[in-house]
């Protein structure tokens, strides 16, 4: 069987103090089949700026801006714009171990998870 599409959800606000752990923590993963959405939710930092210049040297990395409306709102902008087989929402403080995507996958592609 072929590798799930995992689809991460970054909703972000003025973020830029954490943002750049997070994207590496994601875009370091050993599971390579995945697409990181962040979500900009009208910062006044530089986090989106910070997300644009990662999104430069990886295509698995992209950046939705909308105004400020929540937390919430902003999650389901990257749901809705998810194509993965998975969908999994983290905030932009969330740090995660290197494997945690590959054993996720393994257990849903295992258990045969919706």
């Amino acid at each position: 069987m072929a590798q799930p599409l995992m689809s991460v959800v970054i909703p972000m606000y003025n973020a830029s103090a954490f943002i750049g752990k997070c994207v590496e923590h994601l875009i370091h993963q050993t599971y390579k089949n995945i697409e990181i959405i962040f979500v900009d939710d009208g910062s006044t930092d530089n986090c989106a700026s910070i997300i644009k210049e990662y999104a430069k040297h990886d295509k698995r990395i992209k950046l939705i801006k909308q105004k400020n409306s929540g937390v919430s709102v902003a999650s389901n902008t990257g749901i809705l714009a998810a194509t993965g087989d998975y969908v999994s929402i983290h905030d932009h403080d969330d740090f995660v171990n290197l494997e945690y995507f590959e054993k996720m996958a393994n257990a849903a592609v295992l258990t045969g998870a919706d």
